[in-house]
């Protein structure tokens, strides 16, 4: 069973994942002063998809067949902010640690690493060649229910468990085109939590009025039927507290 406990992303280092490579004339990567210290977010890039650690950890009979290892490790190798991340490297795992495919889950989603006591989940948070939710999130038919939660606190305002309602928002969320760049942040802002039946989640903050659900920095531009029916279980909430 995998083991599920909150954690908040620090995105504040995400630029530095992102940023353009300084170059000197003779193509080498040029340094900045030897006593910069970058605190790296925790991070696997392979295939072209950056994964950051999350607090979940599975149980061994969850673990799928290795599938790639660390190239390089950047933390202690590399000073420089503008550093352009390449497939195989890491933040903080070591040259040929073995990253591995999680069982019932698509490798473009999430992957595991075996750390001393646990194996730790990596879940997507950037994938440019994605187009659509689905590319993103390999969530249908494993979410248990839905929590939309205040947007200032955290704190839990309505749980969707309606099993047709939970396919009805899902299917929205895996057909919506993705978007990396582009911001739409309109309206009211809420915290929405898809609760997997494994014990893990994945969310995103939600604005109501334009539709956009973004998830670290990848954005899911969702149709005006998922703000309905939110809004419809919202309205059903203040009704049944009336």
């Amino acid at each position: 069973m995998i083991i599920f406990k909150r954690f908040f992303v620090v995105l504040i280092f995400l630029i530095l994942l992102l940023a353009g490579c300084a170059q000197s004339s003779n193509g080498d990567v040029e340094q900045p002063p030897p006593d910069i210290t970058i605190d790296w977010v925790d991070f696997v890039k392979l295939g072209g998809i950056q994964y950051m650690r999350t607090d979940y950890s599975i149980d061994a009979d969850k673990l799928g067949p290795q599938i790639s290892e660390v190239k390089f490790k950047i933390s202690d190798n590399v000073n420089n902010p503008d550093y352009i991340v390449k497939d195989g490297d890491a933040a903080y795992l070591e040259k040929g640690t073995p990253i591995y495919n999680i069982n019932n889950y698509k490798s473009s989603f999430r992957i595991a690493i075996k750390a001393t006591n646990e194996i730790i989940v990596y879940q997507v948070f950037d994938n440019p060649s994605a187009k659509k939710g689905s590319d993103i999130a390999d969530i249908s038919n494993k979410v248990d229910y839905i929590e939309i939660n205040s947007k200032s606190n955290e704190e839990e305002i309505v749980t969707i468990t309606d099993v047709d309602k939970i396919n009805e928002m899902v299917d929205m969320v895996l057909k919506a085109p993705v978007d990396l760049s582009t911001s739409k942040q309109m309206g009211e802002r809420y915290l929405i939590s898809f609760h997997l039946k494994d014990g893990s989640e994945f969310k995103g903050a939600y604005w109501l009025e334009s539709g956009q659900l973004s998830h670290v920095s990848i954005r899911f531009l969702l149709p005006v039927e998922f703000k309905i029916a939110v809004k419809e279980v919202l309205n059903n909430k203040s009704d049944d507290n009336s």
